[in-house]
């Protein structure tokens, strides 16, 4: 698991530069390619970004950076959902225990100096 952290450190590290900017790009000449494709052609060579569903790309994207780039299998994905439900409960708990004490310090507080 370590190995698969510093290999995921290491390339954010390279993205960095790209992923800290603002990049403009022009699509002209694509978009004017598409309109000038005939019907059939659009279906066989369908480039247009419009049509992309986000969510199905975005999980197929991210089940094959963990085939491919983390060397993991995809049979440890429910037992890594039940593991991160696990630590978000863990984490709101803890939040929800750090805000009710915080409420008591301050009720205390509160109580302390209107009774002076």
């Amino acid at each position: 698991m370590v190995n698969a952290y510093k290999k995921i450190h290491r390339f954010s590290e390279v993205l960095s530069y790209f992923s800290t900017r603002q990049w403009l790009f022009n699509d002209k000449n694509t978009s004017a390619l598409w309109r000038k494709l005939n019907e059939q052609d659009q279906k066989y060579f369908n480039f247009d970004i419009g049509s992309l569903v986000w969510e199905d790309y975005f999980y197929t994207h991210m089940r094959g950076l963990r085939v491919y780039l983390v060397k993991d299998s995809l049979d440890t994905v429910p037992q890594g959902i039940r593991k991160r439900h696990r630590f978000m409960l863990a984490h709101y708990t803890l939040i929800a225990l750090v805000v009710s004490l915080l409420c008591l310090c301050f009720l205390n507080l509160f109580s302390f100096i209107w009774r002076r």
